[in-house]
């Protein structure tokens, strides 16, 4: 019994292995598919490459657009700096001009005074108003001092960005 079970089976596998062969025309008709499949991959491919090509020539068209952009900002800012420090510099010129005329104006009251003082004997009363007026002019000197020591932080708090 085990040997006809055996048999039969062998049997059977051989059958299997001669019906399932393929014929020549069912293997050309195999191979024309497999070559017109590749062939559509192929030009599947190339669109999708020109497509990529195009993709990468339209995003670096944008960068390098982008980068001119930046380039003139960059530009126009280092420009407006320049000129913003050139005003800035007018101004504490101006200003310490004005100071030194100042500074010459109140040497040339104290020489008046002082050979006003030789002149004359002052009274009390006259001291105290002179004194009061050169306490004013003193405060008024330490604001504008104060002020032009603000606008010198400002300068170099520009210079430095």
């Amino acid at each position: 019994m085990k040997k006809m079970f055996i048999l039969s089976l062998c049997i059977a596998l051989l059958l299997a292995i001669t019906g399932c062969g393929e014929s020549k025309e069912q293997k050309a008709k195999a191979q024309s598919q497999k070559q017109t499949e590749a062939s559509d991959d192929h030009t599947i491919d190339t669109a999708l490459q020109q497509q990529m090509k195009m993709y990468k020539q339209l995003k670096q068209s944008e960068y390098d657009e982008a980068d001119k952009v930046r380039q003139a900002e960059k530009k126009q800012l280092k420009k407006l700096r320049q000129d913003r420090v050139k005003v800035l510099e007018k101004l504490l010129k101006e200003e310490q001009d004005i100071d030194s005329g100042k500074q010459l104006i109140r040497i040339q009251k104290q020489t008046e005074k002082a050979t006003d003082q030789e002149e004359a004997p002052s009274s009390p009363e006259q001291q105290k108003s002179e004194e009061k007026n050169e306490q004013k002019e003193k405060k008024q000197n330490e604001k504008e001092s104060g002020s032009r020591t603000d606008k010198e932080k400002e300068m170099g708090g520009q210079n430095q960005s």
